[in-house]
Formats: C-alpha cells, structure tokens, sequence
C-alpha cells in the first residue's frame, strides 16, 4: 500500500510542477512598469545615441509613457499596451503627443531588476523585433531605462 500511495504522490508532485511550468516565472508584470525612470543607453539603427538624448525624464503610468527633454527638449507621449504573454514581451506603442509626430509602432520589452529595455522600429507598419538588437540593417530603437529608486 505504501509503494501505491508514494506513486500517487509523486504523479500528483509531477502534475503541480507542470501547470506551474505553464506561469512563466519571467513573465512581465506591466503594472511593475510604472514609475520614473533615466535613460542609461540608447541606439537608434546601430548608432549609439549622445550623452544630451538621455538627459530626458521619462514617466510611465498604467497606459502611457512620457518623454521630457532630452536633445530635443521636446515632450513625447506615447500611448501603450503589453502582451505579457508573449516572449519577448510585445508592446505596441502610439505617439499621441505632439500631434505632428503622431504614429504607431510594434516593439518588444523586458523589465529585470529595475531596468526595462525597450525595442521598437520607429516607422510605423515596420515589422515588430524578435530580439533586443539596433543595427543598421534592422533599423530598430533600443532603449535601457533605469528605475528611479523609491525614496
């Protein structure tokens, strides 16, 4: 009786460990996305961007993403959403604000430890990267975010 009912422990230990294994333990939680942020390094197709593009003050809340200053000293709004689900995460992402600059693009996102790196062609009906990568042949936006601490 005891072999029996070590097997069904183990089935059942077998069963848990594989419908856990359906919740991606790096799953990105879009709610942890909001807060302040600096940007730490930027490349726009394979060319590293100037020490003034990052001097911008970049807010993000629950649907939007807002870019202050910078080299341009301009402010961008950008409306978003995430798809969590995919991998990488998916975000698609619209210029609302200014108006003349207004376009949708398709990008890619992680968020580790504080630090979110963000993908994206600046074109819109570009197709959405596969991987965290700006070249000159791909012409892809890569951004590194780094949190402000809470403090």
């Amino acid at each position: 009786m005891s072999l029996v009912r070590t097997l069904a422990v183990g089935v059942a230990l077998m069963v848990v460990a594989t419908i856990g294994a359906d919740d991606k333990p790096g799953k990105l939680d879009p709610a942890k996305l909001v807060g302040e942020y600096t940007l730490t390094e930027g490349m726009k197709a394979g060319e590293k961007v100037g020490e003034k593009s990052l001097e911008g003050k970049v807010t993000v809340t629950k649907d939007k993403i807002k870019i202050e200053g910078g080299s341009s000293g301009m402010t961008f709004e950008f409306a978003y959403k995430v798809k969590a689900d995919a991998d990488p995460a998916e975000i698609d992402l619209e210029i609302t604000m200014p108006a003349e600059f207004k376009a949708k693009s398709k990008g890619i996102i992680s968020l580790t430890d504080g630090t979110i790196k963000l993908c994206y062609h600046p074109e819109e009906g570009k197709d959405r990267p596969k991987k965290f990568e700006s070249t000159k042949e791909n012409g892809y936006f890569l951004w590194t975010l780094k949190k402000k601490s809470d403090k």
